[in-house]
């Protein structure tokens, strides 16, 4: 008796309807928990009156409730396209970035509701501690995501055999220098980082520097430095790749897994430094917000557009 053919390799696919259900319960909580917190009479709101704090809320919210959708869209999509080609060692490699980049979507959602909920739930914890565990949620979620994005990369660089890898990541190696300074700098000049004597104020950490460096500072310059290194790897599996029907596509794939990775990070530093920033002005930091929100949707659109193209020439095939 011949002996059985092996099984193929699978993966777990993700139900399009649960990961559409469970964003909208994200969605939901994130929004009236927006909405219906109390504004501190004694917080800096720029001369705005409540009425107008209120619209400029839904102003923000409805942007990103859309970006999220968009983004869970395209990281669906591109999951699917490596789904249908996982028999091979590339499809492995993009199902792992496409887990990755859920992964993302998953952080950002629940990041923004456990801050927006953060009000509600002083009635059992301290701000300190919703601060603190908010905060690292937050870094390990990114870590998950960011390293996955990193493995399936590496393993697509490896197919082309890091042909001018090593040109690509000197870029993302100054990239990410700049990005570490830049965090480094505008976390020294936090005064508040710790404590503030402004109720009003946002105290993004409530660690002392000896724990804030090794516990946050670190791990996200390490995140940081997966992406940047992952844009890098992409990129080289892209300029490499055999067949001329694929560098198009693959092409948008790379274009987009950078733009996301770039706006990605800009805004999680924007986010956990937010306090420094004030002095800019809201109109110029609302600009910088809606800036990098439509950059991360626009990536997304590229992944899916990539994906979609990709898609089309398997079933050619």
């Amino acid at each position: 008796m011949n002996p059985p053919p092996p099984a193929k390799p699978t993966a777990r696919k993700i139900p399009a309807w649960l990961a559409y259900g469970l964003l909208t319960l994200v969605t939901a909580g994130y929004a009236a928990a927006t909405i219906l917190t109390p504004i501190s009479p004694r917080a800096n709101t720029y001369g705005l009156t409540i009425q107008q704090i209120r619209e400029l809320q839904l102003t923000l919210v409805i942007p990103v409730i859309l970006v999220w959708f968009t983004a869970l869209w395209g990281s669906l999509r591109f999951k699917r396209y490596a789904l249908s080609i996982y028999d091979g060692a590339d499809g492995k490699a993009l199902n792992s970035v496409a887990n990755g980049l859920l992964v993302l979507v998953a952080q950002l959602a629940l990041g923004s509701l456990l801050q927006a909920i953060s009000r509600f739930l002083l009635h059992w914890a301290s701000a300190a501690t919703i601060t603190i565990v908010t905060n690292y949620v937050a870094v390990a979620l990114s870590l998950i995501a960011f390293s996955l994005i990193y493995r399936g990369a590496w393993q697509l660089a490896k197919l082309v055999q890091f042909r001018s890898f090593r040109r690509n990541q000197v870029l993302g190696f100054v990239i990410l220098v700049i990005v570490g300074i830049l965090y480094a700098w505008l976390l020294a000049y936090n005064p508040d980082r710790l404590r503030s004597l402004d109720p009003g104020k946002i105290v993004p950490y409530y660690l002392p520097d000896w724990l804030l460096l090794p516990t946050i500072v670190v791990p996200y310059i390490i995140t940081w430095g997966f992406g940047f290194m992952a844009s890098a790897a992409i990129r080289s599996y892209q300029r490499n790749a055999v067949g001329i029907l694929y560098r198009k596509p693959l092409a948008r794939l790379s274009a987009g897994l950078f733009i996301i990775i770039l706006s990605l990070t800009l805004l999680q530093l924007i986010t956990a430094l937010g306090p420094s920033l004030v002095h800019l002005g809201l109109q110029a930091i609302l600009g910088l917000l809606y800036g990098l929100i439509l950059v991360y949707a626009a990536g997304h659109i590229l992944v899916a557009l990539g994906a979609r193209q990709l898609s089309k020439i398997e079933e050619v095939r």
